[in-house]
């Protein structure tokens, strides 16, 4: 009973102070902040005086969820729940930030002049090279917005210690999903996204008490959810079809490694999907940071609101899925220095106000760099850069052994391969494995750059790194099939006017997919050709055939499902193309740089 009397407190206080501060108008429009000092120096932590963006979802335990920072987890929640309570009509509200992404069409935000976007079916941009950096202030409007409730509504109703509550929400920033580290390997879909309640550990009075988990769901306002409907969300309340399987999390992993590797350095083709029609068939093409993140949404969200461009910013996940995009897109950055072309980067990110009651919007030159907004990323804040940053990321996302996937999808093969059970009998002598080379190579990179006594220990009782099959004595790698596989395919976009699925599969079992996150066509005969790219390495492995490319086209095939898992016939994308190819993985350079050595040939799959 006690319990029970201090969540209804709780709610109670946190919903009056909602209806308190609604109203009155809020006194102009809201502008995404630059980091001023006092935020600077009240969120200083690395070495350059940033902010991390903490990690508030640790791995999935038999316990209650218990993170590290505990008040600054109670703090964010009660500020999540809050902001769902606003009205649409308050800017800082969760319904009027989540309408920027998508639909309502014709609904500006804030009173932002002009139409809601090239559409105006929604401002957010999707397979064009502004992708990563338009999400960039999105995030940072709705951290901003966590920080300024967390500071000047919920601090400030603990009554013990205020003032060290006030200092402590503006230290808070948006905490990052990484769904490709050892962490998502073991549990690939923390509960805090699933569990209908929470435990906020220290509550205004000191206590714990229980509330609605702010991270599951969201009840959309009744004119907005009226416009959705014709979109096929069949509830007000948003809801999830999926969630992520180790699987799935093994494929992501491999993809996002590729980020890194220095063959695929451009802005063009890393910033988003759209094809380069003047190189059809080069394998930077296929592996982009938008690639990544549609499949995300597809895994979470094909046939329900994350699934689709027009809804998806309504599911509270969604959020913290961006902000591992916009991580992602600063460790790229600062690995390579790469920027959109001078021709886009001062076009207007709309509707984001560079400061309060201006029109101008945020451009690519100002959101460049996360500096702007006051945050870092760990991996960033000791200042590695270049080079040897990509290093040390290709350490973090090292390879899965494809033998210790565990995974329960029933249309995936689990029985020892007989590539697994021929890897007895090769010569391996004469011909060392790539993990013996990388091992050597991160041994020698990494030891001489860091001077760590016993180094190469660590690396081989590394849980995920993955004991690969050895190419024979003699014989090419790049043509022999390498060490990974890949379809890569594209189409277009607006094929049938839905997000759809790609599906690979091999011998009839599962493969992979990839998600095309498509928007709807602005006029009849849009055409928009992305390319995209599926591992296939884990399921050609356990069938025997990863080392044997000449066999691929015989044992591999493809087909397409809609929005809620139907499966359309090809013929209703006629720009469809897909190539299937092998790679070396760590090939090494005259520098002994890691790079990933592509098969000259590819397979032609499909048409």
């Amino acid at each position: 009973m006690q319990l029970i009397g201090i969540l209804s407190a709780a709610l109670a206080l946190i919903q009056a102070t909602a209806m308190a501060s609604t109203s009155n108008a809020y006194p102009d429009h809201i502008g995404v902040h630059r980091a001023g000092a006092e935020r600077q120096h009240m969120s200083a932590i690395g070495t350059d005086g940033l902010m991390y963006m903490p990690v508030l979802l640790p791995p999935r335990s038999p316990r209650l969820f218990r993170p590290k920072n505990i008040r600054a987890y109670s703090l964010f929640l009660q500020a999540f729940y809050y902001m769902k309570t606003l009205p649409e009509t308050d800017p800082r509200s969760f319904a009027a930030i989540a309408n920027i992404h998508g639909e309502p069409e014709g609904m500006p935000y804030d009173n932002y002049p002009g139409p809601k976007g090239d559409s105006n079916r929604g401002y957010c941009k999707h397979a064009d090279p502004l992708f990563p950096l338009w999400h960039r202030p999105y995030i940072a409007l709705i951290e901003s917005v966590i920080v300024e409730i967390a500071t000047t509504v919920i601090a400030p109703t603990y009554t013990q210690n205020t003032t060290q509550w006030v200092a402590l929400a503006k230290t808070i920033r948006f905490p990052y999903w990484d769904y490709a580290s050892d962490a998502a390997l073991k549990d690939p879909y923390p509960s805090i996204f699933s569990e209908p309640s929470v435990v906020i550990l220290v509550g205004p009075n000191g206590a714990q008490f229980t509330m609605e988990n702010p991270l599951v769901s969201f009840s959309l306002p009744e004119d907005i959810y009226d416009e959705m409907r014709s979109s096929g969300m069949r509830s007000q309340e948003t809801y999830r079809t999926g969630s992520l399987s180790t699987h799935e999390v093994a494929q992501t992993r491999a993809q996002v490694r590729l980020l890194f590797d220095t063959t695929l350095e451009d802005w063009f083709a890393f910033s988003n999907t759209q094809m380069d029609s003047g190189d059809p068939e080069n394998p930077r093409q296929f592996h982009s940071i938008e690639g990544i993140h549609n499949n995300i949404h597809g895994y979470v969200g094909s046939g329900s609101y994350m699934g689709n461009p027009a809804s998806a910013s309504y599911d509270p996940i969604f959020y913290f899925h961006h902000c591992n995009i916009d991580r992602l897109t600063a460790l790229y950055q600062a690995c390579f220095n790469e920027f959109p072309d001078p021709s886009i980067a001062n076009t207007p990110l709309t509707p984001f106000r560079i400061r309060p009651g201006s029109n101008d919007a945020w451009t690519s030159y100002d959101s460049n760099s996360t500096r702007a907004f006051g945050y870092t990323y760990p991996e960033l804040a000791n200042g590695t850069r270049g080079t040897q940053l990509a290093r040390s990321l290709y350490q973090t996302y090292t390879f899965v052994d494809p033998a210790g996937i565990v995974d329960t999808n029933p249309n995936r093969r689990r029985r020892d391969s007989v590539e697994r059970r021929d890897m007895s009998t090769r010569d391996i002598s004469s011909s060392p494995s790539m993990y013996q080379k990388a091992t050597r190579y991160l041994e020698r990179g990494f030891a001489k750059a860091y001077s760590l006594a016993g180094f190469k220990h660590r690396i081989e009782a590394t849980t995920y790194t993955e004991t690969k099959p050895t190419t024979p004595a003699g014989t090419d790698a790049a043509a022999f099939g390498g060490e990974a596989a890949y379809a890569h395919f594209s189409v277009d976009m607006h094929s049938i006017d839905e997000p759809f699925t790609v599906v690979f599969k091999v011998d009839g079992h599962a493969a992979g997919s990839s998600y095309v996150f498509a928007t709807r066509k602005n006029h009849h005969g849009d055409v928009m050709v992305i390319g995209s790219s599926v591992v296939l390495t884990f399921e050609l492995y356990q069938a025997g055939l990863l080392h044997k490319p000449e066999e691929w086209k015989k044992h591999v095939t493809v087909e397409i499902r809609d929005f809620v898992g139907d499966t359309v016939d090809l013929s209703r994308f006629p720009t469809l193309n897909v190539i299937l190819r092998g790679c070396l993985h760590d090939a090494e350079d005259k520098d002994n740089n890691p790079y990933t050595q592509w098969s000259e040939d590819a397979i032609q799959l499909y048409p």
